[in-house]
Order: structure tokens, then C-alpha cells, then sequence
């Protein structure tokens, strides 16, 4: 509920109304923001406090500027840490080309107010002769509005209030540095020593609270702790065990297939110990590698092939005749169990 300020009051943020202050929409020949911005200091007057002075670039493109500014009157003395124009924080609700129709309550004397919003900026006015209602607004101010719902009526003023906050919420960072007034040690005092007082106060019953409850929770687990520590060495214990008995299990299954592996061939070698000499027995990437002599090379590898288990025998290295007999190298693989 809104309620009159005392004459004492002294407010963190002012929102001036659309007759308190001009405002205008200007061309600037320059693309650099920064270049811009010294440019605007030079040209506005010094801040005096008390007073809206500020500017907001609204559009930057083909080394062309536009910005907004906003101007209080100059018999005017403004309350307040942070001022801004109403029809800035009324924008921030708006998309390019929409407008927006403030009329206030019957029972006030208040004109109505008209705001729009277009690529290159921000424009208002209040209703007069001349500017009665949103049409006569949209062609004086150059808007291109569609019969669609590009118009935001805004009827009561507790609507329009909302409406404030809402553009309140939507300010830059740089729309807060251009509203806000020179250094005020009343305000100082009114406001940030409250506030930090009030932070440290939080931030105070929040870590005492916090170290009530950690410390709380600490000795809970602490005692739970005690309390399973058996349970908690002995599941440890038979999980080790466990481990240990499965490591011996695993080596077991792997020397036993090893020693299959190797088992398996005798029922090769015997034959071949009937037709050849050997030499050198060797087991490389999964293949048995024989070499030796015998009086036909391509016989024994005939003879071998037929051996039930071999698999993929074959000559590695050419065969050598020496003294009547032939030196060879073969490799076999055996079929696995299951194989087919």
C-alpha cells in the first residue's frame, strides 16, 4: 500500500515522474562507446545532487549513435541515492515497436502516459492537446504498431506499479552507475551502515548456527561411529578375506588353463617325434613353433595338419636340405575346447 512521505524522508531510490523532467532521443556521428561516453560527460553539465542527469546509449550501428537523456528541471530538488526517469524503468518491460498507455485513476489529475520503444531508442510523452490518446502518439512518434497486440494497456495503478519494479529489475549495471548521486554521508548513514550492520548481524547467527548444528552433527557420527566400530572391522575384515580368496581363485583358473593349454600337446608331439628330430619346442602369441630336421618337411606338415586340435599349421621360414634331410620351422595353433 502506498502512503505520503514525511518531509524527513529521505528514499534509497527516487522514481521521477514523466513532468519533472525532459527528455530526449539524439544522433551522434560517433561508433565508439568509449569515444561516446567522453564525449557525453563533456557535453552534460556537472551533476548536482539533487538533480537527474543521465543518459543511456540505446543503439550503435554504421558509426552512428543513439542515445537517451534525461534531464530534471532545474528548480527541482531530488531526494533520494539513486533517480531515474519513469519512463526509462516503463521501457524495460516493452520490446522493439510496442507501446505502453498509462491512465491513471479517475479520481486523480494526472495526464496520461505514453511510451514506446523503437530500434533506435526510448520515447514518451504526456497526453495533451495534441497527443490524446496511443494512436496519435504512434504517428507522432514514428511507430510502425500492427492491429495486433504490439499495445500494452496499463489501466489501474496498482498494475502500473508493478509495472515500475518490473523496469527496476531490468536496469544495467550502467543505468544504476548514471542514476546514482554523488556522495551523501546522510545517506551513508541512513542506508549502508543499517545495511552492513544488519549483514554482519545475519552473517553472525548464521555461522553460530552452523557451528551449533556441525558440532551437533559431529558428535552424532561420533558416537554412531563407537557404536558400529566392531561391525564396521569385522565386515572389513571378511571383505579382505574375500578379496584375498578370490585373487587365489583367479591365479588357480589361470594356471589351470595354462596347464591345459600345454597338456594338450602331447597327443600332437607324439607322432612327430616318430618322423622328425627336434630341435627346439617353443610357445609365442598363442602358436607352438617347432623346429628341427626330417626327411620331408612337406610330409610332416601333411601328417600334422591331420592331427585332430591343429589348427592353422604352416611353414615359418623356407625349408633347408642339410646332409640328405630337411630343416624346418613350423607353427601350429590348438583348437580351443568348444572349438569346432
Amino acid at each position: 500500500m502506498l502512503s505520503a512521505a514525511t518531509s524527513d524522508f529521505s528514499p534509497l531510490i527516487t522514481i521521477l515522474h514523466r513532468s519533472h523532467y525532459h527528455e530526449s532521443l539524439r544522433q551522434y556521428p560517433v561508433s565508439n562507446k568509449g569515444e561516446l561516453k567522453k564525449l557525453l560527460q563533456l557535453e552534460g553539465a556537472q551533476q548536482q545532487r539533487g538533480q537527474l542527469n543521465s543518459y543511456k546509449i540505446t543503439h550503435v550501428a554504421d558509426g552512428v549513435s543513439w542515445v537517451n537523456k534525461w534531464r530534471s528541471h532545474d528548480d527541482l530538488h531530488i531526494p533520494g541515492m539513486f533517480i531515474f526517469a519513469e519512463s526509462l524503468l516503463l521501457s524495460g518491460n516493452l520490446h522493439i515497436n510496442q507501446l505502453l498507455s498509462y491512465k491513471p485513476n479517475t479520481d486523480t489529475s494526472s495526464d496520461s502516459l505514453f511510451v514506446g520503444v523503437n530500434v533506435n531508442g526510448i520515447t514518451s510523452a504526456l497526453s495533451s492537446a495534441i497527443i490524446a490518446n496511443i494512436e496519435t502518439f504512434s504517428v507522432a512518434g514514428g511507430f510502425a504498431v500492427s492491429q495486433d497486440k504490439s499495445i500494452i494497456n496499463v489501466v489501474d495503478s496498482a498494475n502500473f506499479y508493478r509495472v515500475l519494479v518490473k523496469g527496476l529489475f531490468s536496469l544495467s549495471a550502467e543505468d544504476w552507475l548514471n542514476g546514482k548521486q554523488p556522495f551523501n554521508k546522510e545517506l551513508l548513514k541512513q542506508y549502508l551502515l543499517p545495511s552492513v550492520l544488519s549483514t554482519v548481524i545475519i552473517i553472525s547467527l548464521y555461522l553460530a548456527t552452523s557451528s551449533a548444528f556441525l558440532g551437533y552433527k559431529v558428535a552424532s557420527l561420533t558416537n554412531l561411529y563407537e557404536g558400529y566400530s566392531a561391525d564396521v572391522n569385522a565386515a572389513l575384515s571378511v571383505q579382505q578375506q574375500v578379496n584375498k580368496l578370490k585373487g587365489q581363485l583367479k591365479a588357480q583358473h589361470a594356471f589351470i588353463k595354462s596347464r591345459h593349454q600345454f597338456s594338450s600337446i602331447w597327443p600332437v608331439l607324439i607322432p612327430i617325434f616318430k618322423q622328425a628330430s627336434l630341435n627346439d619346442i617353443r610357445f609365442e602369441n598363442e602358436r607352438f613353433i617347432l623346429s628341427g630336421t626330417t626327411d620331408s618337411a612337406s610330409k610332416l606338415l601333411v601328417n600334422l595338419v591331420s592331427i585332430s586340435g591343429v589348427i592353422d599349421a604352416k611353414f615359418d621360414g623356407q625349408t633347408r636340405k642339410n646332409r640328405g634331410e630337411d630343416q624346418f620351422v613350423i607353427s601350429f595353433m590348438l583348437e580351443a575346447r568348444g572349438d569346432k
